[in-house]
């Protein structure tokens, strides 16, 4: 049973098998069309096929084609469509077109959807607790099938159209805290991610620009680091290199391979792809219960330098964002607390403008950058103000 177009006529012809497995063709036109019961139009297309289709299966099967001539199921529209889209998506539309609308529309055609089915669908999978991404991905296929329909005119009007989901929630930014990060490095010591990990968190790179960095972009003598941006022309930027990465990093650089984060011992560079691969393997196999990604070590880079004392805007420019917007968005939400929690001890009792003006302090149980805090008397060094505070 299928619908072909005839190459010379340019007709649509419905193909059939009778009960003794002889085929039969029909040409969808006005005739054929009243001799089974279906109502002629002026411009005759896909959805009169499917109906003439739908009307010669009922009549092979026995039944009588006035029952329903316009009965296109689900499973019958989805099929159709399903054709015409790539191979890798015939999974997805079917999840979305046989599960979710067959079962909403519980036996009736295709033709008999309403805005309400839709809407019914959406509401159960929130009710679900589903991802917005995956009620979002279900809806716009949906969509794509309803639109499909309407332009072979399988169905008059689409019901998808005029529906508008709620607006995405927006995501609270999650950055590890000390006690995560000094867990994480623990656990990731001596494993193939250690180097990833240690330069995420002072470098704050999103995973293209880890895995491209090669050890000509280190510079010892300045004690920076030229980050090559994989997003934007802002992304091209230089951030300190604080001395806890410059002591793991010194005896590696005699190592002969041009990149830092090397794939193998050949020296060839390791891909983005190649660098997250080895970070979900480390989590499968680790019983580290953190749920933390690459992204999340860039952002508690972030938090720590205005736990420290970076203004915004310095935040901004060694995150490689376009705009300081991007930035407040993702860490306004560092409070006064958060900032002064940050302070060693001895130091709680200092007022928020001090901490505003606090230079660099010391971070996951390793000295950053000097450790100095500006205070009453002066700079001094964090260790010194935490042999006071004993």
């Amino acid at each position: 049973m299928s619908v072909h177009e005839d190459k010379r006529t340019g007709a649509l012809v419905v193909k059939i098998r009778d009960a003794s497995g002889k085929q039969i063709a029909v040409t969808v036109n006005a005739r054929n069309l009243s001799e089974h019961g279906i109502a002629p139009a002026a411009a005759i297309g896909m959805r009169h096929a499917l109906m003439l289709e739908q009307a010669l299966t009922l009549r092979v099967r026995g039944a009588s084609a006035a029952e329903d001539p316009c009965a296109v199921s689900v499973e019958e529209a989805c099929e159709r469509f399903i054709a015409t889209r790539m191979c890798k998506e015939t999974s997805r539309y079917s999840y979305a077109l046989k599960k979710l609308l067959a079962q909403q529309l519980a036996g009736r055609p295709v033709n008999r959807a309403t805005r309400e089915d839709v809407e019914a669908i959406i509401k159960k999978l929130f009710d679900e607790e589903k991802a917005f991404d995956t009620v979002l991905g279900y809806f716009r296929d949906i969509s794509s099938f309803f639109k499909w329909c309407t332009d072979n005119d399988v169905v008059e009007r689409n019901p998808t159209r005029g529906i508008r989901l709620p607006r995405r929630p927006r995501r609270a930014p999650r950055y590890l805290s000390d006690a995560e990060v000094r867990e994480l490095i623990e656990a990731t010591a001596g494993t193939p991610i250690e180097l990833a990990v240690l330069l995420g968190l002072n470098l704050g790179c999103r995973r293209g620009e880890l895995a491209g960095l090669r050890w000509a972009d280190v510079d010892f003598r300045t004690k920076k680091v030229r980050i090559h941006g994989t997003k934007t022309d802002a992304a091209e930027r230089e951030v300190p290199l604080f001395p806890a990465l410059e002591r793991v990093l010194e005896p590696l650089r005699s190592v002969g391979s041009a990149f830092v984060l090397a794939k193998d011992e050949t020296g060839k560079s390791l891909k983005s792809s190649g660098l997250s691969t080895r970070v979900r393997r480390f989590r499968d196999d680790s019983d580290l219960d953190l749920g933390w990604c690459l992204k999340f070590l860039r952002r508690t880079y972030g938090a720590m330098l205005l736990k420290s004392g970076y203004r915004m805007e310095q935040v901004s420019r060694l995150l490689g964002h376009t705009s300081i917007e991007i930035t407040q968005r993702w860490y306004v939400q560092l409070t006064k607390e958060d900032l002064l929690a940050s302070l060693p001890e001895g130091y709680q009792g200092v007022s928020a403008e001090t901490v505003k003006k606090t230079h660099r302090v010391e971070v996951y149980g390793f000295p950053v950058a000097g450790c100095r805090l500006q205070v009453a008397g002066g700079y001094q060094d964090c260790s010194k103000a935490r042999k006071a505070g004993e």
